[in-house]
Formats: C-alpha cells, structure tokens, sequence
C-alpha cells in the first residue's frame, strides 16, 4: 500500500509570526501508479495558486503509524 503526504505553506501568518501550513496524508492506494497519479493531481492544482507553496509532495510505502 502507498500513501500520499503533503506540506502546503498557505498565504497566512499565525500570532506567533509563524506561516500557517497544511499536513496532508491520503490514501492508501493499491499501487504506486495509482498515488502517483493523485500527487500529479494535487500538484497540478497547487500551481495554479499563486500564493499556495508546497513544501512537500510525495508517495510512501507502508507507513507506521
């Protein structure tokens, strides 16, 4: 099983100064193709917002939890 993990900077500042950002993990998914395809996706959208960063796109193999 593959899972997709993601850090979004989003264009807003906390109190503290910190950049407020946005911890994702979806899945699983059967195959490596499959996740790939979902991170291409939300990749592909992403860069269509100008102030969104994304810090970290990417498809892991069996996670521990």
């Amino acid at each position: 099983m593959f899972y997709y993990l993601s850090v979004i900077l989003l264009p807003l500042m906390m109190a503290s100064g910190d950049q407020v950002s946005e911890k994702s993990m979806t899945g699983p998914f059967e195959t490596k193709q499959q996740c790939e395809l979902y991170k291409l996706s939300v990749e592909n959208t992403v860069v269509q917002m100008p102030n969104i960063i994304m810090t970290k796109s990417v498809c892991e193999k069996n996670l521990a939890v």
